[in-house]
């Protein structure tokens, strides 16, 4: 329980990093990027914690949630600001 814990806040820290680093008005498709990843991560935990996945777990689910911050990161770090060029 620590662990998942653990995960999700680094996950929480890691999308308010975003927000705040890639998620300027000048580019809306890195702002949809960090939100459909912040919607899947809430969407795959709600799902773990219902009925629907008798066996899902918090910390699987936290474990994926930490890798697609993570992936949403490397996405957006990945891609050249087209503002620089100018």
């Amino acid at each position: 329980m620590l662990a998942a814990a653990g995960l999700y806040a680094a996950s929480l820290g890691g999308w308010v990093f975003l927000f705040v680093v890639f998620g300027s008005s000048a580019c809306p498709a890195q702002q949809t990027l960090i939100s459909l990843t912040l919607l899947f991560c809430l969407g795959l935990t709600a799902l773990s914690c219902s009925k629907i996945a008798p066996h899902g777990t918090l910390l699987t689910s936290a474990i994926v949630t930490a890798y697609a911050t993570y992936w949403c990161y490397s996405a957006l770090a990945s891609q050249p600001n087209p503002l620089e060029g100018e």
